[in-house]
């Protein structure tokens, strides 16, 4: 099987040049690199902390609202994380419009659903 000529052979991302693709001089980088890196550390310290002492359970008032509320906590720190990744590589040109509309989509109907 031919590929295309459309198509790029799977060994030309190793030509690819890093310092080309990533400017580590740019805020919008590690701004990027910190919300990736602080939710999913956020994450695992609230739910082992609370697994331990249970404090979000007596501030909330049970488990169930403790647990809601942590989930809304945490999907909006994924939105975040979400939007800082598309900022930052909307800023280079990267597209990433047709992956990130097919999850969007999923997530409509996951609420709409809910």
């Amino acid at each position: 099987m031919n590929p295309s000529s459309s198509q790029a052979p799977i060994f030309a991302l190793a030509e690819i040049d890093p310092r080309t693709i990533i400017d580590f001089s740019r805020s919008s980088f590690w701004f990027c690199i910190a919300s990736i890196a602080f939710a999913p550390l956020f994450w695992n310290i609230v739910v082992r902390t609370e697994y331990k002492t249970k404090w979000m359970s007596r501030l909330f008032g049970g488990n169930y609202r403790a647990c809601y509320t942590l989930a809304a906590i945490i999907f909006l720190l994924s939105l975040e994380r979400d939007w800082a990744y598309v900022s930052r590589t909307s800023e280079r040109g990267v597209p990433h419009e047709a992956v990130l509309c097919s999850i969007s989509r999923y997530f409509v109907v996951f609420l709409l659903l809910a």
